[in-house]
């Protein structure tokens, strides 16, 4: 299976797009640099394994922010909302999203007994594996040996990416109290209000769009959306919807040969001059030149 490009493309409520894999092996690869890769606050129904291999991120998952350096991964559950941020220059990651069905579909006993039991538990929806640890540590290496052979289309891959993200699964499911970052009632309910508000902004983030239109959206006052995405996703609204018009215009830099005013309105921007020093505050570049670095990845 052949490393894809992480590319974070979600529907109108911030649910991710993309299909992994094959039909008959649903699981991608990617090896990412996140001084040129976004991962904007999304979910999807697949699990994730994630490997820093240099520098250091922070993760934003579970209601909580916790960062990761090189050497430790971490595992987001299924239809979690998250997003990561690099905290240092040439910040890399080995990543796999897989579909549970990689392991068992619906009817076996994999799913049954030790999959769905996963899926639906709230106490497991992320995990930090830090390498200090012996059941951690051996996690860690069964990850990197499976995207290792998984990327690399190695002989028999399929064989040893399934044995490896059963044996990580089964030490998850068995080490609950272990680096489990749970989530509190609040947290949960903060969660299901910015997938609301996500969805009309997603929707509407190349219109003008005010604060009480997104608490509208989930059927708070404007005080509680401030609250719930100050508390969620550490920013206000505004600034939530200038970094997704933003970071909406670095994937049209990178995909398309549209001229930069014309990226800028498509996402929402009618003042060139300021698009240009917000754009370069995040990517501490141009637009021109990001898309030039891009280019030569």
């Amino acid at each position: 299976m052949p490393i894809s490009i992480s590319n974070t493309v979600t529907d109108e409520s911030g649910r991710e797009l993309l299909e992994y894999g094959t039909a008959d092996f649903p699981i991608a690869f990617y090896n990412d640099n996140l001084d040129y890769v976004a991962v904007p606050w999304h979910w999807h129904p697949e699990f994730e394994l994630i490997l820093v291999t240099s520098g250091k991120e922070r993760v934003h998952a579970g209601g909580q922010s916790f960062d990761v350096h090189a050497g430790e991964a971490y595992f987001i559950n299924g239809s979690i909302l998250h997003a990561a941020e690099s905290l240092e220059s040439s910040t890399t990651q080995h990543a796999m999203v897989f579909n549970a069905y990689v392991l068992g579909d619906e009817q076996s006993v994999y799913y049954l007994k030790y999959l769905q039991p996963l899926l639906t538990d709230e106490a497991k929806r992320v995990f930090h594996l830090k390498a200090d640890g012996k059941w951690q540590s051996q996690a860690i290496n069964n990850l990197e040996t499976a995207w290792q052979a998984g990327s690399k289309d190695e002989p028999g891959c399929e064989l040893k990416v399934r044995n490896c993200l059963s044996e990580i699964i089964w030490m998850i499911l068995t080490h609950s109290s272990d680096q489990c970052i749970a989530e509190s009632a609040a947290a949960i309910r903060d969660m299901e209000r910015i997938k609301r508000m996500l969805s009309f902004l997603e929707r509407h983030y190349d219109e003008p769009v005010t604060l009480e239109q997104i608490a509208e959206s989930a059927a708070v006052c404007v005080s509680e959306a401030l609250r719930c995405f100050r508390r969620t996703v550490n920013q206000t609204p505004i600034q939530f919807l200038k970094n997704m018009r933003l970071l909406k215009s670095a994937d049209m830099l990178a995909g398309t040969d549209l001229p930069v005013y014309q990226i800028a309105e498509a996402c929402g921007f009618q003042d060139m001059s300021y698009y240009a020093r917000e754009f370069r505050k995040l990517k501490g570049c141009t637009p021109v030149e990001f898309r030039n670095r891009v280019r030569l990845l």
